[in-house]
């Protein structure tokens, strides 16, 4: 039997040195790479924590906002409406 590794399902003895790594999917995100990913303020990320939208973990200083929170964060906002001109 073959061994792989937990990132990559290539065998290990088969993976060429050049071959990429899978990378793992994100747990959770750092407020301010998830402010910078969703192009807003830290404000408005801490704004969403704070009126519980966004669910936080705190890691020593570190404030982690889980990834499954943020995906639902973004599902739950309203769609972009263009505006309409009135005549």
């Amino acid at each position: 039997m073959q061994r792989t590794t937990r990132l990559s399902p290539i065998p290990v003895s088969r993976r060429k040195k050049d071959q990429p790594r899978a990378v793992p999917e994100r747990l959770a995100y750092r407020v301010d790479t998830l402010a910078e990913i969703y192009d807003v303020s830290r404000e408005l990320i801490y704004r969403a924590i704070r009126d519980r939208k966004l669910d936080a973990r705190r890691l020593g200083a570190c404030t982690l906002v889980t990834a499954e929170s943020a995906r639902r964060f973004l599902g739950e906002l309203p769609p972009w409406q263009p505006e309409t001109e009135t005549v």
